[in-house]
């Protein structure tokens, strides 16, 4: 059950992260790339926060931000393309960092939890 809310939370936030910070089909469009598959990595690789998280169970905190900062590393440097605002790949390395930290703590808490209910029976 605690892997299905980290990846169900991992979805909704990547959906409205990537609704909002990723780069617009049109602009994509017109550096003669086909707008639909240039976005598609912005959802993917923010995909891959969820599964890593659950994969490393080491001090919550440091662990969210480098794989949130990692995974979305290369969207920063990809949001530099010309037409993109300034500060979209700073707000997208922010962004992946606090869904990384979002994410390994509900895993920290749910955890937590799990081994409460476990201990006190």
């Amino acid at each position: 059950m605690n892997i299905t809310i980290i990846l169900a939370l991992d979805v909704v936030i990547t959906v409205l992260v990537c609704g909002a910070v990723g780069p617009a089909a049109f602009k994509l469009g017109a550096l003669g790339l086909i707008g639909w598959a240039a976005r598609l990595q912005f959802y993917l690789l923010r995909l891959y926060i969820g599964p890593a998280v659950l994969l490393t169970r080491d001090k919550w905190y440091i662990t969210g931000t480098v794989l949130g900062g990692g995974l979305t590393l290369p969207l920063a440097l990809w949001s530099t393309v010309p037409g993109c605002p300034a500060a979209e790949k700073w707000v997208n390395l922010a962004s992946g960092v606090l869904q990384g930290l979002l994410l390994a703590y509900t895993a920290h808490r749910l955890t937590l939890r799990s081994g409460q209910a476990v201990g006190a029976h």
